[in-house]
């Protein structure tokens, strides 16, 4: 079990907070050795899910943490900051929770392609996602137990969020980039925008 994970409260325009973490980089331990075939593709998934499983995968991990560190916009109180993430938290559970009972039916039609020659790519697809929204709304369950988070006041996140309400957008770039350095996150712009798009349909 992993001893500590930590996630950012990261301001967004119309999202309120994205719940996200450090990108866990994927690599061969053994030195001098060339990557398998599995490793390659994993982390190739990595990539291509890396801005719209974000949330996703800061709540999966939370399942095997002993304690999930908060980081939050340092102007916050932590009270306001407690209140704001079990928000997003519930959020986020229940949009895990209606595409689990979406899909699962699914996984059924998937599964009767089996009896076709070569890999069952759908079944396969499906069930990945089946056990990620499974994880991340499990993860979610744990983050709103009690005595399983710390908070923290971050002056970096807050330094983005004055940013966010006070500057044009034209400043937002520079400062995106200047926030992924400071706290090692990626491709904050591309998360923060998609978050934004799927916030508005509901």
């Amino acid at each position: 079990m992993t001893k500590t994970h930590t996630i950012f409260m990261v301001p967004s325009l119309r999202h309120g907070y994205a719940l996200l973490m450090r990108r866990e980089e994927t690599s061969d331990t053994r030195p001098g050795k060339q990557p398998g075939i599995l490793l390659r593709l994993k982390t190739r998934y990595y990539r291509w899910t890396e801005s719209a499983l974000a949330q996703e995968r800061a709540l999966k991990k939370a399942r095997n943490a002993e304690m999930t560190d908060i980081l939050y916009p340092s102007s916050m109180g932590e009270e306001e900051a407690m209140q704001q993430f079990k928000i997003r938290v519930r959020h986020e559970m229940r949009h895990h929770l209606i595409w689990l009972l979406i899909d699962f039916p699914l996984l059924i039609p998937a599964a009767l392609a089996m009896v076709i020659p070569g890999p069952n790519i759908f079944f396969l697809f499906w069930a990945i996602r089946i056990l990620g929204h499974y994880h991340a709304w499990d993860g979610g369950k744990r983050l709103l137990m009690q005595g399983k988070t710390t908070f923290r006041p971050s002056e970096v996140l807050d330094a983005w969020q004055r940013v966010l309400r006070d500057e044009p957008r034209e400043r937002w770039d520079p400062e995106l980039e200047l926030l992924e350095d400071k706290i090692g996150l990626r491709k904050l712009r591309r998360i923060l925008l998609w978050h934004e798009k799927r916030d508005t349909k509901g």
